[in-house]
């Protein structure tokens, strides 16, 4: 059940947009491009650019190559037949009439070819595990920059907007200082919040450079690539639609890192078996042949061999593989005990900036978008002098900053859940 909601609840994040001031012009600042060179991205698009050339994620994925080679070398069996054979020396030369030698071969017969198998085929689906785990955080990685990359646009259009209010309110404050209706010290103080104003937006456009720049890392862009992202961003499910305990119990089933933590237990029981099995000696066939008396004097015998297990009998690498198997089921018990702590962790967290940005747009955003409208003509009606209108601007812009802190905060804690449970977001 739980899982469908949250399935519903991912599927129902493409069909929302995110507010207004989120719009999808181009942050001020950025290098004018020509149309065919700026990259458009969407959240999903930008989910798969990472997959496919995040460089960290590239690296990661040539570990499965190097276990397929481990895979490959472990099929071949392990020992070459050897051929020797020497000639004989007669009257001071050597000849091909009389010579002697053996062909030999080893033997595994106590199932180790086998085992050494499963040790890499285990390997293997523990290095696939690692990778699926490295998209999981690469996929969570992408998203969260280009929420942050949205939210400092917002941030830098309103940072100019009131850049703006600020700039007219200097020049309305020049000729009401002209006609003496306000004092130098009016006048210097709508001077000094514009001045602050401009920094501000300095500051923004600064955070936002630096948030894109990020961005283009995580999907493995140029750094001085155009970007322009789409203002059309999921809306994260209603923390109330979800259950803990489901949310556990679906990442238990699904964490890949969980899954490569059990393979290496997988691993370590087989390479304790092996050196178990290594200790019994191997069979060593041979045929011995010659012809030391010239054509039709050849004799073919057949030998077999094994070494006595008197000095070596292998009990320090089956020492030493069983204290790893201990470790690694160690490993799977600390790996299974985090995730269940980072995925309560991460829905509580969610449920809280849930509130926090509920809270932040039904109590500060609206009325301070409300008030900002009503400032203006309050001051020219004389209702309220310059002092209490910088006052009252400078807590609106401060609202609506907090507010694109929550807004951010919400979707980064939902991108945090789908990445613990290893529920990825829909990409279609």
């Amino acid at each position: 059940m739980i899982s469908r909601l949250l399935s519903a609840g991912l599927a129902a994040l493409l069909t929302v947009t995110a507010p207004a001031a989120s719009g999808a012009q181009s942050t001020p600042n950025e290098p004018v491009a020509q149309a065919s060179d700026t990259l458009f991205l969407t959240l999903v698009q930008a989910q798969i650019h990472s997959l496919v050339n995040n460089p960290e994620l590239l690296a990661t994925r040539r570990l499965r190559e190097a276990a397929e080679g481990r895979l490959r070398q472990a099929r071949a069996y392990r020992f070459n037949p050897e051929v020797i054979i020497e000639s004989e020396q007669v009257g001071g030369g050597r000849t091909l009439d009389a010579y002697e030698g053996e062909v030999s071969q080893e033997i595994e017969w106590a199932g180790q070819w086998g085992l050494r198998k499963n040790v890499a085929e285990y390997g293997l689906k523990s290095t696939e595990a690692t990778v699926r785990d490295a998209e999981r955080l690469t996929r969570a990685a992408a998203s969260g920059a280009f929420y942050r990359t949205l939210a400092a646009r917002s941030r830098v259009t309103l940072a100019v907007e009131i850049l703006a209010l600020n700039e007219q309110l200097v020049v309305a404050v020049s000729d009401l200082l002209e006609a003496g209706s306000i004092s130098v010290l009016e006048a210097n103080l709508a001077r000094i919040e514009s001045g602050r104003a401009r920094t501000r937006v300095l500051e923004e456009r600064r955070n936002a450079n630096t948030a894109r720049l990020e961005l283009r890392r995580v999907l493995g862009l140029p750094g001085s690539q155009p970007l322009r992202l789409s203002s059309e961003v999921p809306t994260p499910p209603e923390p109330s639609a979800l259950d803990p305990d489901s949310l556990v119990r679906i990442a238990l089933a699904r964490r890949p890192d969980i899954s490569a933590s059990a393979s290496r237990v997988d691993a370590g029981q087989s390479l304790v078996s092996l050196a178990r099995r290594d200790r019994i000696p191997n069979l060593r066939l041979s045929m011995p042949f010659d012809r030391l008396n010239g054509p039709g004097s050849g004799q073919v015998g057949i030998g077999v061999g094994m070494s006595i297990p008197l000095f070596n009998r292998n009990q320090g690498t089956i020492a030493e593989f069983q204290a790893d198997l201990a470790r690694t089921r160690f490993e799977l018990d600390a790996v299974e005990m985090t995730v269940r702590a980072e995925v309560v962790d991460a829905y509580q967290r969610y449920a809280s900036a849930g509130e926090e940005e509920a809270v932040s747009a039904s109590s500060v955003l609206e009325p301070a978008r409300f008030n900002q409208g009503l400032l203006d003509e309050a001051f020219r009606s004389g209702k309220i002098d310059l002092p209490t209108l910088l006052l009252v601007r400078n807590q609106l812009l401060d609202a609506e900053l907090d507010y694109w802190g929550s807004w951010l905060e919400f979707r980064l804690e939902f991108v945090r859940l789908a990445a613990v449970i290893a529920e990825p977001l829909p990409n279609q």
